[in-house]
């Protein structure tokens, strides 16, 4: 039996560009400062973070207090960036060389605006398509996070799920970790203690001679702005009791993903089929057959095989948004098109306004 298990706790936070201004200060309010303040008071409590690149501008042009708060953080250790595509692209949506442009302009506005450097990405929508493997290598990303659904797709048993695999195309090898679905529901919403309880419980699963590792990277909005999450996570004390318990448990190891990462070996090669967040294979569904595989899910819970065996009861994938949709369609050719144009333009013609607006055009 393995005495500890490795928690690595992260979270995203994304607005839509050009969102309303009252929109996201109000989730800052209810949401990004007190979280930020709270986990700001324990600084053994180590954690990832993915601010979009948008959200992240406008964060530091209304709060500079509270971004000046994030880069203490970051200096004293406490903090892991995470990067992406500066506006919150699909990266399996758009053009290589613009993959590396998002990437590269976000890494460095970590670097310019918080001092560090990410080796770890957020994929959108926890979009996979293997061909981003190239583009996120030569940015300098090491690992990327996607769910363990994914995983299971691809044949892996949840107990299997402790630690990080290796994938690779075209000769570029990256590393993947699986968020634990289980975290995923129990956090914030489950008792704090039963959501420690839920951590520790790895500790019995594990393989001898290896540090398991609990996963967990989500929005930051279930932290405040979800329904009545504000007050269950902040005036009812759910996160200061959470932190408090984890932090007291002799069975939890805080990690970040780059220290876990650096002192692991992977759990083996794996390929992970084109897939995303399970719900979105259905909602990618026309109209019919969206019916036919709700009905079929709903079959499978009432007998009670759907748990162990939905990874072979899928939907479509994630791309037939655009044939669903024929204005979503529509959209992403125009801004193929603009791209191809921009990457025709001498390079003493384009600027850094023009190459704004084309990445705008790419968000998710």
């Amino acid at each position: 039996m393995t005495s500890s298990v490795s928690f690595l706790f992260g979270v995203h936070a994304h607005q839509p560009i050009g969102n309303f201004p009252e929109v996201v200060i109000d989730a800052h309010e209810r949401c990004y400062k007190p979280f930020l303040h709270t986990l700001h008071r324990y600084p053994k409590f180590r954690f990832a973070v993915h601010f979009s690149g948008w959200l992240l501008d406008f964060l530091f042009e209304h709060y500079p207090q509270d971004m000046a708060l994030l880069r203490e953080m970051v200096t004293r250790g406490q903090v892991e960036l995470f990067g992406a595509g500066d506006t919150e692209p699909v990266l399996a949506a758009i053009p290589e060389h613009d993959r590396v442009g998002q990437l590269r302009t976000f890494s460095t506005k970590l670097k310019k605006r918080l001092g560090q450097r990410p080796q770890g990405a957020w994929l959108t929508e926890r979009v996979w398509e293997s061909t981003v493997i190239p583009a996120l290598t030569r940015c300098g990303i090491r690992y990327v996070i996607v769910d363990d659904y994914h995983f299971i797709c691809a044949g892996k048993r949840k107990t299997e799920l402790d630690g990080f695999f290796t994938t690779e195309e075209d000769r570029h090898s990256l590393d993947l970790f699986p968020i634990s679905e289980a975290l995923r529901y129990r956090l914030p919403f489950s008792p704090a203690q039963e959501a420690i309880a839920c951590i520790e419980s790895l500790t019995d699963q594990a393989t001898t001679g290896r540090q398991p590792a609990a996963v967990y990277f989500d929005d930051i909005e279930k932290f405040g702005i979800w329904p009545e999450t504000y007050q269950w996570v902040y005036e009812r004390g759910w996160l200061e009791q959470f932190i408090q318990g984890v932090l007291a448990s002799p069975r939890i190891r805080m990690q970040h993903y780059r220290d876990y990462h650096a002192s692991e070996k992977t759990r083996g090669i794996l390929y992970l089929p084109t897939t995303s967040y399970i719900e979105m294979n259905e909602w990618t569904l026309p109209a019919e057959p969206a019916h036919t595989y709700a009905d079929l899910v709903q079959q499978a819970k009432a007998a009670g095989w759907y748990e162990p065996n939905k990874s072979f009861l899928r939907g479509g994938i994630w791309k037939n948004f655009f044939s669903r949709y024929p204005e979503s369609n529509w959209m992403h050719k125009r801004m193929l098109g603009l791209s191809a144009r921009y990457a025709r333009l001498p390079a003493s013609q384009r600027t850094d306004a023009m190459q704004q607006c084309l990445y705008a055009s790419q968000a998710n």
